[in-house]
């Protein structure tokens, strides 16, 4: 899906397997590129798909530049937090990182 403001432009449903988003508004065709690269080595090295290795992938700052790593931080725009939403059986998790000033908010939410 492409969200640009208020306009859906593209959506379609997708396999239940790992896929990594960039925003079209804050990157180019090459990044977006170098970040889908990162993200398949993350996955040919990491056999476990848990909240804590996905959530530690999104914090990295090492790869690409400042502008363009996965917890990127520009002079305008920069990542502010990171959010996770798991689904085990009936249970349904969410929990959002703040990066600025490292809260963790979690709520226990149930599936109907």
């Amino acid at each position: 899906m492409s969200w640009f403001g208020m306009e859906k432009k593209y959506f379609k449903r997708v396999d239940n397997k790992p896929h990594i988003w960039s925003s079209s508004s804050l990157y180019d065709k090459g990044v977006k590129q170098e970040r889908k690269k990162w993200f398949s080595e993350w996955l040919e090295g990491n056999n476990r798909f848990d909240k804590n290795s996905i959530i530690e992938f999104h914090q990295n700052d090492s790869k690409g530049t400042p502008e363009t790593a996965i917890k990127m931080k520009r002079k305008s725009v920069e990542t502010v937090s990171i959010t996770c939403i798991s689904k085990k059986e009936s249970n349904i998790s969410f929990e959002y990182r703040s990066i600025i000033n490292s809260q963790l908010f979690e709520l226990a939410l149930k599936s109907f």
